[in-house]
């Protein structure tokens, strides 16, 4: 039977996590455009603790904590505010594929350059399954020992502000590559979505850009292993800091709800309001067991992707319907920016776009199980 309880150490992380996301990281989200110095202090607070760098491996400065550790304290931060958790410095999505990929002469430049340069955030960009990448125009032609990279990536997070890029996409020849670009001025077209204002999401154009043999950091066979088992490390992530937003819209409305009266009785007693916040509570904590087990699971089978598409997609149902209610629920006040479920709700649905919509999960979950049936029958 699996056990989702945590160790002491872990506890100890998620208290002080809870405690930043509730008293620095909601108030400061208020204040983030009057106030520069109190960002840089919790940034700087938060880099103490290692929760900058918490997937990272320690040859990079990094804490490389079991994923089930990551996704409670994720959790617990995201709690505070989505947008703010998503656009921290650092080495951002790329942190998974750089966890996994051998060592090689090329990764141990690229960690030079990273720990040498004062900007350090990372973006990743992931263009390997033409099926699924719609606006995807990313073309890379051999050219001697190296490549030729154009076109246009899809938006990720962390792109306006970006010093380095890594990206898995596929060569000419058919071929997974993974590689990084190192100079930071690339052209950038920013995605204008209404929610994670702050996370820098945008789409980098290239023109004939030369990447050299040492920018190379896996191909073939190795590069596809690594491109899998980094994107459920992802997902399960993302996952993880949906939850966190969804817990706290639940709690929010749960709390307005329970404290405002009509008709001489709390509205969290009108049927309607109490059915309400009780499927937002079905949905979280179904959400939140199959994340958990998505994390236990990838750190033992790190080759069965399966739960942490199902995790990822249950997040995304429980992060929207969650934070829609809560607006809802508060009624007026709900569309009021001195609310914060109003900016959750825009962060959520953001969120959903930028890490694969609903469908598009069941699409691949679907298309996994279908090869998984023919591999049994064939055998």
């Amino acid at each position: 039977m699996i056990s989702f309880q945590p160790t002491e150490e872990e506890t100890a992380f998620i208290a002080v996590a809870k405690d930043l996301a509730i008293n620095k990281i909601r108030p400061l989200v208020k204040e983030v455009d009057q106030n520069n110095d109190s960002i840089q202090e919790t940034l700087s607070q938060m880099s103490e603790l290692g929760f900058l760098n918490m997937e990272l491996p320690e040859s990079w400065h990094g804490l490389e904590l079991p994923l089930i550790s990551q996704v409670q304290i994720l959790k617990a931060l995201s709690y505070g505010d989505l947008d703010f958790i998503q656009s921290l410095p650092g080495a951002g999505d790329a942190a998974s594929l750089i966890r996994l990929l051998p060592e090689t002469k090329e990764l141990q430049t690229f960690r030079e350059k990273y720990l040498s340069a004062e900007n350090k955030t990372i973006t990743y960009m992931e263009a390997v399954d033409q099926e699924m990448d719609w606006g995807s125009t990313i073309q890379l032609e051999k050219d001697g020992d190296g490549y030729i990279l154009s076109g246009r990536t899809l938006p990720a997070r962390l792109a306006m502000q970006a010093h380095f890029v890594v990206i898995s996409t596929i060569d000419s020849f058919g071929k997974k590559v993974i590689f990084y670009l190192d100079h930071g001025d690339w052209e950038k077209e920013e995605n204008n979505q209404f929610g994670l204002v702050s996370s820098g999401i945008a789409s980098l154009h290239f023109h004939r850009e030369k990447i050299a043999k040492s920018q190379v950091l896996s191909i073939g066979e190795q590069a596809e292993k690594v491109i899998n088992q980094a994107r459920s490390r992802i997902q399960i992530l993302q996952a993880a800091k949906e939850i966190g937003v969804a817990e706290a819209a639940l709690d929010y409305a749960t709390e307005y709800t329970a404290g405002r009266y009509a008709f001489g009785q709390e509205i969290a007693k009108f049927q309607g309001v109490s059915f309400r916040i009780a499927k937002m509570a079905i949905e979280v904590n179904a959400a939140n067991n199959l994340v958990l087990e998505a994390g236990v699971n990838a750190d033992i089978n790190s080759t069965d992707d399966s739960l942490a598409l199902r995790g990822l997609q249950r997040a995304h149902r429980a992060v929207c319907f969650a934070t829609d209610s809560a607006v809802q629920l508060l009624g007026g006040h709900g569309f009021i920016r001195e609310y914060p479920v109003e900016k959750w709700m825009r962060d959520a649905e953001a969120q959903v776009m930028l890490y694969g919509k609903e469908k598009d999960l069941l699409l691949q979950y679907g298309k996994r199980l279908v090869e998984k049936e023919k591999d049994v029958t064939t055998v």
